[in-house]
């Protein structure tokens, strides 16, 4: 998984499965501190995803400003990185069926823990990145979404139009 200049080496998707497993864990945990245990668990995973993967690597891969000087979206956490990403599945970048794997995971903690911070958590993440992986016909109109894009929520060359791949 891709560093971190904390050290921290993350990787979205597995992360991902961590949160709903602790969630699963705390469901069926015996007694309220078994299952604040897990809950705590999954909300610490959730802060340090955010923390790794919320921010640039470096400063020569950059990812696109936020307010109150955050950063949009959360890198996938590949090992290697250029800050234009390939149109496989190599590089770094964002990829969507990660991010709406985290969202989903954002959900079943908010619930499971009783935690609209999580919602909101999740719902300005899919502002930040929606935009940007939705593609738009010559007209405007949504004709699908980008399944992987820079980690400055720019289009990877050769992606500019949705659609599978290669690696597909």
């Amino acid at each position: 998984a891709g560093e971190h200049p904390t050290g921290q080496r993350r990787y979205l998707w597995v992360d991902a499965f961590g949160v709903l497993n602790f969630v699963s864990l705390a469901e069926r945990a015996e007694g309220p501190a078994a299952r604040q245990q897990f809950l705590d668990a999954a909300a610490r995973l959730i802060d340090t995803v955010h923390t790794t993967l919320g921010t640039p690597r470096s400063e020569a891969l950059p990812m696109r400003a936020a307010e109150g000087g955050s950063f949009q979206g959360l890198r996938i956490g590949k090992l290697h990185a250029r800050k234009t990403s390939d149109p496989g599945m190599e590089l770094d970048g964002m990829y969507w069926h990660y991010l709406d794997k985290w969202i989903f995971a954002l959900a079943r903690y908010a619930w499971a823990a009783s935690d609209t911070s999580a919602v909101r958590r999740g719902l300005r993440l899919v502002k930040q990145v929606h935009p940007h992986f939705l593609a738009r016909g010559p007209n405007g109109e949504p004709v699908g979404l980008y399944w992987k894009m820079n980690v400055d929520l720019t289009t990877i060359p050769g992606r500019e139009r949705a659609g599978p791949n290669g690696d597909s």
